[in-house]
């Protein structure tokens, strides 16, 4: 899975939907913060976030296939693989791991503020890390499994051509025997610019119980270009001024590692501000 063959496929996406145009589909916001909730049939994604600050470097890439299984119900799974290395080299992170998650549109949303929609998600995630990292006296190695799942609500609204959303979720993580909760709320915007750009913004603050503490917070700003009903490509950054949480975000696994064992690739995730750059695209079949 090299990035050469991600812009090939994102390439692909482009040149295969630029032959229809139509207005690009409400999404609620939800896209930069939760799974596709609402597909036609089945989609396939794929996703490269990527951070760099200090000579480390964090990178992660994802396969996502989504598809509808009953009426209002919407089911999903993604390969994930993360890559990270402290100013050395030899001082890095891997990890290969899924994701499982099905959603429920319960309520539809109407066409105005009176008539809120509601979307339930659950969610389940396991990362399988390799750390490695050299110290002046010993190298130290660890091969830490981290599991995640828990669930959110979100109540989307509608008002002429913009859409928006509010939500909640809570989640459980385990690394090492131990579990911590992770409770965030949230809420987002969207308005079409054109017929095919979509701007998008969500703001969601976390809440954990490590070490007694712990709030985080997480902007997301994206923009997103749908050339036909089948095609989408979008450009998201995520900002986390107080470091990422350790549950309900991409890089999540990484910074609860960091956190535990304190290696440089990872441990400033979760104390340092922290922005990510996502490119993703996706083909609905």
């Amino acid at each position: 899975m090299t990035r050469a063959w991600f812009t090939m496929l994102i390439l692909g996406l482009i040149l295969g939907g630029a032959v229809a145009q139509t207005t690009a589909p409400w999404g609620f916001c939800l896209r930069p913060v939760l799974p596709e909730v609402d597909v036609p049939t089945v989609t396939a994604a794929a996703r490269l976030t990527e951070m760099e600050r200090d000579g480390r470097r964090v990178s992660l890439r994802e396969l996502n296939l989504a598809g509808r299984v009953a009426e209002h119900v919407t089911a999903g799974a993604t390969l994930r693989q993360t890559h990270a290395h402290g100013r050395s080299v030899s001082t890095r992170y891997q990890a290969d791991g899924w994701r499982a998650w099905v959603a429920l549109c319960s309520v539809t949303p109407g066409e105005d503020l009176a008539e809120p929609g509601l979307f339930i998600l659950l969610d389940y995630l396991r990362d399988a890390a390799d750390i490695r990292y050299r110290t002046a006296t010993t190298l130290f190695a660890a091969e830490p499994d981290v599991i995640s799942y828990g669930g959110q609500a979100a109540m989307v609204l509608t008002n002429g051509r913009w859409s928006g959303h509010l939500r909640a979720g809570l989640y459980a993580t385990e690394l090492l025997g131990d579990t911590l909760t992770v409770v965030l709320l949230g809420g987002g915007w969207e308005a079409p610019c054109t017929e095919m750009l979509t701007l998008e913004a969500a703001l969601t603050g976390f809440r954990d119980d490590f070490q007694g503490r712990h709030y985080d917070a997480e902007l997301a700003l994206g923009l997103r270009y749908a050339p036909s009903p089948r095609t989408m490509l979008a450009l998201s950054g995520r900002y986390y001024p107080r470091g990422l949480p350790l549950a309900g975000a991409g890089l999540s696994p990484a910074a609860h590692i960091g956190a535990v064992y304190q290696t440089s690739a990872t441990a400033g995730l979760m104390h340092d501000a922290v922005a990510t750059l996502t490119l993703e695209g996706s083909l609905a079949f």
